[in-house]
């Protein structure tokens, strides 16, 4: 199992686990959606370079099937999953926050400007 797989599995455990009281289905779904956008738009923030770069070589080795491609694609997949590990645990809990608050704090908004500040301290972090 991946990161990524883990990552998506909390994502919809913190879906589920935040029901108001008197909130029907489509409610939940509108203010989880919402939630999830905006904590999406900080970890997009952060991991524009990654997504770029990692794009960048889904696009040159597109249609491509031989094994060098295929290694190169995954290696390009392990070098994105490693770089943005530490922002996706970090839009897990501010997606966590916003469920449970309905907004994200003060320090959670610090702990993002420190990562975007420090991308570098992040990619040994993680």
């Amino acid at each position: 199992m991946t990161d990524l797989t883990d990552h998506h599995r909390r994502m919809a455990t913190i879906r589920k686990d935040h029901w108001r009281q008197y909130e029907t289905g489509r409610e939940h779904e509108e203010r989880a959606d919402a939630a999830e956008a905006s904590a999406y738009w900080y970890f997009n923030q952060f991991t524009a370079a990654q997504s770029a770069a990692y794009r960048a070589v889904l696009a040159d080795r597109m249609g491509l099937t031989a094994p060098r491609d295929r290694r190169a694609l995954d290696a390009a997949k392990v070098a994105y999953e490693a770089s943005t590990a530490t922002a996706r645990d970090l839009m897990a809990e501010t997606f966590n926050e916003i469920m449970r608050d309905g907004e994200i704090s003060e320090s959670m908004s610090a702990r993002w400007d420190s990562l975007c500040a420090n991308p570098a301290q992040a990619a040994e972090a993680a």
